[in-house]
């Protein structure tokens, strides 16, 4: 076993310590969700879906990662704006699941991180090889902050205590994810609902609706609390717009993606994980490929897809890094998807509505460094990556 396999297991055994200490007394009481048997959460089709303990160990002592950058890549942050007036919506990627949506003057976060690792343990576990695209202390203030689940790589505590410290934004979740946040954060204002279950944020300045969006995953933050939390996606809704988050999730027949279409209508924009997703033996069920996240695009019929969930932390998968957007260029042009319709950004760009353009005027692209991997596109295009598609 390598140095750094040996570290992932000391990982699991941490988050082995760390599920008994917080999850000792975390239950959820009182709800009614057909996918909900009083102790733990379950997909749609009626099956929990989390690793079992044995996979996890086989993946952790037979894996073989492919090549990611030897240090951090840099990028020059953007200064997003305060907020975005009417009939306008912008959607900045920050890294991993965290997007900056901006829309009816309100300030939104998803799946917020800006730590350094996404593990049990602050200082070891997968790395942030990418720099986020905003330095935190150029964030506008934070309306609301909608968490998709309990996974490190998208529940970062220390992220979550600074924007509540910071900004006491009103924060929206699935089941049980309050209850973990209240056991760090005792009055933070919290908001956990199930799936297809609506939140309405309207006031005098605007009109929002936050609608919980089934996806297929599993939570857990140790080896004892697997599936004691839900998980899921949301749609945000106003006037205008609709912007799909669809969090992580599994495609497998697509279902779910249809239902969203159908009950909540067409996305102008959807954000869909393409990474973490190999070897797919381990994540077929719960992590879609970018094939998937394709179909998934189509299925969704969405004006504009952004990708999410890709080359940020080194070890959540197996993919190189820039693997998973070349194989999703691929899959794109497999199934004529036109390239505009589902872009791969770089932490710090954003698109707009109307328009969708990927940059205004005023707001320049963010410069590239002289880093050796300059890009995932670069990397591939050097020989690194081989798309797997």
């Amino acid at each position: 076993m390598t140095l750094k396999g040996l570290f992932l297991l000391m990982i699991l055994l941490g988050g082995f310590w760390a599920s008994h200490r917080i999850y000792d007394n975390v239950y959820v009481e009182n709800i009614a969700a057909e996918n909900y048997n009083g102790i733990t959460f379950m997909n749609a089709n009626g099956k929990r879906e989390s690793p079992s303990y044995f996979q996890m160990a086989r993946w952790i002592l037979t894996r073989k990662v492919g090549p990611w950058p030897e240090k951090q890549i840099e990028e020059i942050p953007m200064i997003p704006a305060k907020k975005i007036g009417e009939n306008h919506a912008r959607v900045t990627w920050i890294g991993q699941g965290t997007f900056l949506i901006q829309l009816e003057g309100k300030n939104i976060l998803t799946d917020p991180h800006w730590g350094e690792h996404a593990s049990v343990m602050s200082w070891i576990g997968p790395k942030r090889m990418r720099a986020p695209g905003v330095d935190f202390s150029d964030l506008p203030k934070i309306d609301y902050i909608l968490l998709s689940h309990n996974h490190y790589g998208h529940f970062d505590q220390k992220t979550l205590e600074k924007l509540i410290d910071a900004y006491d934004p009103q924060i929206v979740t699935f089941y049980g994810n309050d209850t973990l946040i209240k056991s760090f954060r005792p009055k933070a204002r919290l908001t956990a609902i199930g799936w297809w279950g609506k939140i309405d944020a309207m006031t005098e300045a605007s009109q929002l609706k936050f609608i919980g969006c089934p996806a297929r995953h599993w939570s857990g933050r140790g080896l004892l609390d697997h599936d004691k939390t839900l998980w899921g996606g949301f749609m945000i809704q106003s006037p205008q717009y609709r912007i799909f988050f669809a969090g992580n999730t599994g495609y497998n027949s697509g279902r779910h993606f249809r239902q969203v279409r159908e009950k909540l209508g067409i996305p102008n924009i959807a954000l869909l994980p393409i990474g973490g997703a190999e070897p797919r033996w381990l994540w077929r069920h719960v992590n879609m490929s970018p094939v998937e996240a394709v179909q998934a695009h189509q299925d969704l019929q969405a004006d504009l897809s952004l990708a999410t969930s890709y080359d940020t932390f080194s070890d959540l998968g197996d993919e190189a890094y820039g693997q998973a957007p070349a194989d999703l260029s691929i899959a794109m042009a497999k199934e004529n998807v036109p390239p505009h319709q589902f872009l791969a950004l770089k932490p710090g760009d954003h698109v707009e509505l109307p328009g969708h353009s990927a940059f205004t005027e005023d707001t320049p692209p963010p410069k590239v460094g002289t880093e050796k991997i300059k890009t995932p596109f670069e990397a591939w295009h050097q020989g690194k990556v081989k798309p797997r598609v």
